[in-house]
């Protein structure tokens, strides 16, 4: 990656760092509200002080809010309801994108090389 996400996937790439990317487009694409929550919890943070955080821990702070809120997310699929599953290998392309949207976080976030960068 070029410093840019690239969220354009013609084929899932067979390796496990394409895997992962796919994985993370697909549910990205499909809960287009995760991607939203992380945005006003990342900029309430910035707003009380923080200058860096965590995004695995701010994806357990939605787990978290999920399961008090609903028990935890479900969505209509076509095998039925699916419990939504946030995983953790979705946040460093999470970090990522907000730091491409929004150029105020480079630096807020400890950014490690990701398989297939």
């Amino acid at each position: 990656m070029t410093g840019q996400l690239d969220l354009t996937f013609e084929a899932q790439p067979q390796t496990r760092a394409g895997k992962l990317r796919a994985a993370f487009y697909k549910f990205h694409l499909d809960n287009p509200h995760v991607y939203r929550r992380i945005k006003e919890i990342c900029h309430g943070l910035r707003g009380k002080g923080w200058t860096h955080y965590s995004m695995r821990t701010i994806i357990s702070v939605l787990r978290f809010e999920w399961d008090m809120e609903t028990g935890g997310e479900t969505v209509d699929t076509a095998d039925g309801p699916e419990r939504v599953k946030l995983n953790n290998n979705h946040s460093p392309y999470y970090a990522r994108m907000l730091i491409e949207e929004c150029p105020e976080f480079d630096g807020f976030f400890k950014l490690r090389k990701a398989e297939g960068e």
